[in-house]
């Protein structure tokens, strides 16, 4: 499918002329495919460093469907939903998704902070996620002690979380809460040095 938008630009002119304006838009799009990395910006032209940040001077309503979506190992298909972007925050109320041969619905909100960071809050449901493709995704969520080749099975679950980025969107796993209710099918733990460790003391006494 090809990437369209269609929609109304309700200041365009007094916004150009007056820069502290704020900008209103309300649109729909469909879009092909989006790469995150393709929309950050160099800090320095020397070095292949990226920051982000939302647009504080846009006010911007759409209804969005990506068919693909990704950014550095996450993959997403059909991801859709209607959002907001306005006070330098980005929210959905609504947003869904399919990753790792499992469906995410929820919603979230995505914000500057004053130290150059983003803040972002997620209340979401996973749904039959190969958890050893979302360990993959997500570097293993910044711990060494699971790898994505150690672990399978079916995750169901229900989660609130709460992250930082630095402005070169690199994950602070300090900063990160998550309150959790989860389920996992056909698990499995291959090859943990822990509990192997368990298994031979066991096995020798």
């Amino acid at each position: 499918p090809k990437s369209s938008v269609t929609g109304q630009i309700h200041n365009l002119i007094p916004f150009i002329l007056f820069p502290d304006l704020v900008l209103h838009i309300k649109a729909s799009g469909e879009f092909d495919k989006i790469n995150l990395e393709e929309f950050l910006t160099s800090t320095d032209e020397n070095e292949k460093s990226q920051s982000f940040k939302i647009p504080c001077f846009l006010d911007l309503n759409i209804r969005a469907m990506i068919h693909k979506f990704n950014y550095k190992k996450f993959e997403a298909d059909n991801f859709s939903g209607l959002f907001y972007v306005n006070n330098c925050r980005l929210t959905s109320d609504d947003f869904y998704f399919n990753t790792a041969n499992g469906k995410v619905r929820g919603d979230f909100q995505l914000s500057n902070s004053g130290d150059e960071k983003m803040n972002l809050v997620v209340n979401t449901t996973l749904m039959n996620i190969d958890i050893d493709k979302l360990f993959y995704e997500f570097d293993d969520f910044g711990q060494k002690i699971i790898k994505s080749n150690q672990i399978k099975g079916k995750l169901n679950a229900a989660l609130d979380f709460k992250g930082t980025w630095d402005k070169k969107l690199n994950f602070e796993s300090e900063n990160m809460d998550v309150d959790a209710i989860i389920s996992i099918e056909n698990g499995e733990l291959n090859k943990l040095k822990s509990l192997t460790d368990i298994s031979n003391y066991l096995k020798s006494n």
